[in-house]
């Protein structure tokens, strides 16, 4: 769905370092990476309705691949997603909009058809306004999970609030696992937007004891435009370089006509990895 969450605040530094903010110390070098890539895409005439299919055939001989279909009826969508473990429905529909404010309203299925388990979740996104300047988009889920035997096994609630003060962007997202009863995610997010073309962030997990800072920046050599992300990083108790706790990444994509595109990383994590594709 097209909800904000802090989930996507550093999504496109993320993607471009092959970095898992959920496996921090993965380090994503070649022998894990990506042999074949290929994505079917399209949309209906009214751009309402769009459907998309993808594969990625990994150096390791491993196959992710997925579809998903989404309908936009106005006031409310539903989106459909399935690979080769899950399948889900998801809709959400608009339940007050007024004066910039909004509220959406939501439920979800996930049915896992290789451990024969599926979840059950509801959800509400708040995409208004405090004061003159400030934004905010506030989203909570709740979820229940149940077992082949459909019998409850557990529920978790996610929260996800991100703040956005015109050049300054900034969020948590937080999880609790009731069953456990205790937190199964906890992390912050932010961003400075310096000017059009750079830009400053961080990025902080309490569950992985892992913080990150960076800089992306926009440049072009030789008439191409280049997207650049560096960072460097601590993991509590881990070694990374000369065995110390950081790390660091770099990473840069361009494209050199519609349909070409080049993007590369390499940095130290518990290893030095390097990626390069096209």
């Amino acid at each position: 769905m097209s909800l904000k969450k802090i989930d996507d605040l550093l999504k496109k530094e993320n993607d471009r370092q092959s970095f898992n903010p959920d496996k921090p110390l993965a380090e994503g070098h070649s022998l894990n990476s990506v042999k074949q890539h290929v994505k079917f895409a399209t949309k209906s005439t009214d751009g309402k309705c769009d459907i998309a299919f993808e594969r990625k055939d990994n150096q390791d001989g491993s196959r992710k691949q997925n579809m998903k279909f989404n309908m936009n009826h106005g006031d409310c969508k539903t989106s459909f997603m399935a690979d080769q473990d899950v399948l889900q429905s998801e809709g959400t529909g608009e339940a007050y909009n007024e004066d910039g404010n909004k509220v959406h309203i939501g439920a979800m299925h996930k049915f896992n058809h290789k451990a024969e388990t599926h979840a059950l979740g509801a959800h509400v996104h708040f995409d208004g306004k405090f004061g003159e300047t400030t934004k905010a988009f506030l989203f909570s889920e709740i979820a229940a999970n149940f077992n082949k035997e459909n019998k409850y096994e557990n529920a978790v609630s996610t929260n996800q609030w991100w703040v956005q003060d015109g050049d300054i962007q900034a969020g948590v997202k937080f999880a609790y696992d009731f069953k456990a009863a205790k937190m199964t995610a906890a992390k912050f997010d932010a961003r400075y937007t310096v000017d059009k073309d750079s830009s400053v962030w961080a990025h902080a997990n309490n569950m992985t004891k892992f913080a990150q800072v960076g800089y992306t920046h926009k440049q072009k050599m030789a008439g191409i435009e280049f997207t650049n992300s560096h960072s460097i990083n601590a993991a509590q108790g881990k070694e990374q370089f000369q065995k110390s706790p950081v790390g660091f990444r770099t990473a840069s994509e361009c494209e050199f006509n519609k349909g070409c595109k080049w993007w590369g990383n390499m940095g130290y994590s518990q290893q030095w990895f390097l990626n390069s594709a096209f």
